[in-house]
């Protein structure tokens, strides 16, 4: 599989000129990833969701580099990666990650034995590792986050896309346990 990230690039502002003028001083911050996209602190552990697994490192306030290399949590689902982003937050308690996991194609058009635990927000234990399907049917759930007066989890879904102006649209939803929100089963994405 081609890489198609790199570093994680960590740029912290220094003030120069008694404090008029800002420089950005570039450090590598975690090197040696596949294509890293979400990251969640949660205590002294920094969890970052490469395209095939979620990684967690030690992490010391105030690093501008972290050299060790990251243990793995959990794998996530990466054949053919159609979208290789992987969106991470932690619950509030840092006991729990979700990761939004998008299709692996616009339509099924790979075969939907290719679409095991995409299309899905995937709820994955700190402690253990073990993992599962939180919510289902969302195409690329991006933009993970907690609103915060009824602490309910929330998500963009990133709709089909090559279709010039027939798109259907983004939206944003609530993600509740256990639901499915329809692709790639309804007629909309008929395969």
């Amino acid at each position: 599989m081609a890489r198609l990230g790199g570093p994680i690039i960590a740029l912290i502002p220094r003030l120069l000129n008694f404090g008029h003028v800002w420089e950005w001083q570039r450090y590598v911050f975690i090197d040696h990833l596949h294509s890293p996209f979400g990251m969640q602190l949660v205590g002294d552990t920094l969890y970052v969701a490469d395209t095939d697994a979620i990684l967690k490192f030690p992490y010391k306030t105030g690093e501008t580099t972290i050299s060790e290399r990251g243990v793995e949590l959990a794998d996530l689902p990466d054949t053919v990666n159609h979208h290789w982003t992987k969106a991470l937050l932690a619950s509030r308690d840092g006991k729990k990650l979700y990761v939004g996991a998008g299709s692996n194609s616009n339509v099924g058009e790979n075969g939907l034995e290719v679409e095991y635990r995409r299309a899905d927000v995937l709820e994955v234990d700190t402690a253990t590792g073990a993992s599962r399907i939180y919510a289902a049917g969302i195409r690329n759930p991006t933009g993970l986050q907690w609103e915060p007066t009824t602490g309910r989890l929330w998500a963009i879904a990133n709709e089909r896309d090559e279709l010039g102006p027939d798109l259907v649209p983004d939206y944003l939803t609530s993600v509740k346990e256990n639901a499915f929100y329809g692709w790639s089963k309804s007629t909309r994405y008929a395969i």
